[in-house]
């Protein structure tokens, strides 16, 4: 029998985490070892239980948002996967959940098996993320050349896929329109691809 991974679960509405630990009991491989309702509890969670192997976390919190936990987490250097399960389909949501560190993200009305999956890949050590915009996984693994794309194209190329234009997408991160230029530039040359047509098409297609 293969090894249980335990999952730290942070949400603070009881009837989602019943349905999470329910979701996640039912695979052979994982496990909910904690539950969190707050940040405090999860700070205080990962301190001391030593059976947690990923944090499972939604982004609104009674006290804070689950971005301060990404953050928190990675200055201290902790190699603990963090998937995002959260009701926030717009792209800040996500582009900042990447640019933090997070390993998966996973927008609540999406198909249960899209979790899992999630799960499992970041698990793995893969990174994956879905949105309810564009039903399949925006991965940053590692181009059709080689190069992995930095945290900001990332984020740029997440805001392109949903129909964002240069302007829009250096509004939302505060960026110059040239320095988003350059961002988008470089992520087609990393991919492979000629313009945001090409990009965009590569992604949806992947729906059917």
């Amino acid at each position: 029998m293969a090894r249980e991974s335990g999952v730290l679960l942070v949400e603070d509405h009881p009837l989602m985490r019943q349905g999470i630990r329910s979701l996640i009991g039912d695979t052979a491989e994982l496990r909910v070892v904690a539950e969190a309702s707050s940040l405090a509890e999860a700070r205080k969670l990962i301190a001391t239980n030593k059976k947690i192997a990923l944090v499972l976390l939604d982004l609104s919190l009674p006290d804070g948002s689950g971005l301060d936990l990404i953050r928190e987490l990675r200055e201290g250097e902790s190699p603990l996967p963090i998937v995002v399960l959260t009701m926030h389909n717009e792209g800040p949501y996500l582009s900042n959940a990447i640019s933090l560190g997070a390993d998966g993200y996973v927008v609540k009305d999406m198909a249960p098996e899209r979790l899992i999956q999630t799960i499992r890949a970041a698990l793995a050590g893969e990174k994956c993320f879905f949105t309810s915009k564009v039903d399949q996984p925006l991965s940053s693994s590692p181009s059709l050349k080689g190069e992995a794309l930095s945290a900001r194209e990332e984020m740029v190329r997440e805001l392109l896929v949903e129909g964002n234009s240069l302007t829009d997408i250096a509004e939302q991160l505060a960026l110059s329109v040239k320095t988003v230029f350059t961002y988008r530039a470089r992520l087609l040359k990393k991919l492979g691809f000629k313009n945001n047509a090409e990009l965009i098409k590569n992604y949806v297609k992947r729906q059917f």
